[in-house]
């Protein structure tokens, strides 16, 4: 970071994502101008199309996780859920694999115990 200090400011790197993505303020005034709406979040450098594709999956992943928190008492049973819905074993979720489907089982269930239920980190479920 040091290094970059350095160089100043730099114009392409400047702006949200939809500014860069789309070539700079000129085309994004060109676009408004002609009453185009283009999908953009100033944390995601893409394309619209892929801006609406990850709310899209960010929604469906929150609505799962309401889902299970709702009908939880417990980490175990949580665990027990989460691996039913993905048609896993307890010990493959437990194994850490990189998987995709026990990744994405994982995710699913760290995300519902820390954010949902609000589990610490360290707790000690994972042996």
């Amino acid at each position: 970071m040091g290094e970059g200090v350095s160089q100043g400011r730099r114009p392409e790197l400047v702006g949200g994502g939809l500014i860069r993505s789309l070539g700079g303020w000129s085309q994004v005034l060109a676009l408004r101008r002609k009453g185009s709406r283009v999908a953009s979040d100033e944390r995601v450098l893409g394309s619209g199309e892929f801006i609406d594709e990850l709310v899209r999956d960010v929604e469906s992943r929150e609505r799962e996780m309401l889902r299970l928190r709702r009908g939880v008492k417990d980490l175990h049973e949580l665990a027990r859920e989460v691996c039913e819905k993905e048609g896993l074993l307890e010990e493959e979720l437990r194994c850490g694999s990189r998987v995709k489907r026990v990744a994405k089982a994982g995710r699913v269930f760290c995300e519902v115990a820390i954010r949902g239920m609000g589990v610490r980190r360290g707790c000690g479920f994972w042996g």
